[in-house]
């Protein structure tokens, strides 16, 4: 609270660093949901990709539906984390502003900011991409082929590697914090 009030109020090292750990939790729980729900979206394409085979031409609409959510889902997710990095930016502003232990500002930088910053401009890009390609071919009464539905797969598969990698920081920073 004290972080978004913007008023010029003096408080200890001790206290600037119990807010930011009570936000910091708020950050890692908004996060973990947003990578469950990317999983739950990759469980979606996996299912999908299995049943495609066997599915008449007639019955490939639906699945293009399907396809639609697993794209809606990675574009809510980038949305969230854009918000979970411009939040986390302006928590590391304060500590460098307050001068915050400098091991701890690094680790937010180095764990934290510098992979998110990377995970929006690549990893968000790529699935998104690749998902949309997969969801195209379903739009157009396709299946599509092994390629696009690798790609899909695995741009997912690293985007929610690369997300828990920056979630597991997020619960160090916040346990040192504590």
């Amino acid at each position: 609270e004290i972080l978004k009030r913007g008023s010029a109020q003096i408080i200890s090292e001790a206290e600037l660093l119990v807010e930011i750990a009570k936000e910091e939790q708020n950050l890692h729980f908004k996060l973990e949901d947003t990578v469950n729900r990317l999983r739950d979206a990759r469980l979606r394409l996996e299912k999908v990709s299995e049943e495609l085979p066997s599915i008449p031409p007639e019955q490939l609409a639906t699945m293009a539906l399907r396809g639609q959510e697993v794209v809606d889902a990675t574009a809510k997710g980038r949305d969230v984390v854009q918000e979970v990095f411009t939040d986390y930016s302006r928590i590391l502003k304060e500590m460098e502003f307050n001068r915050v232990m400098p091991k701890l500002v690094e680790k937010v930088k180095a764990e934290i900011i510098f992979p998110m910053e990377s995970i929006l401009r690549q990893e968000f890009v790529r699935a998104e991409e690749a998902t949309d390609a997969y969801r195209q071919e379903l739009d157009a009464n396709r299946k599509p082929d092994a390629d696009k539905t690798q790609r899909a797969k695995q741009s997912l598969d690293q985007l929610i590697d690369k997300l828990a990698r920056v979630m597991d920081a997020m619960g160090d920073v916040t346990t040192l914090n504590k």
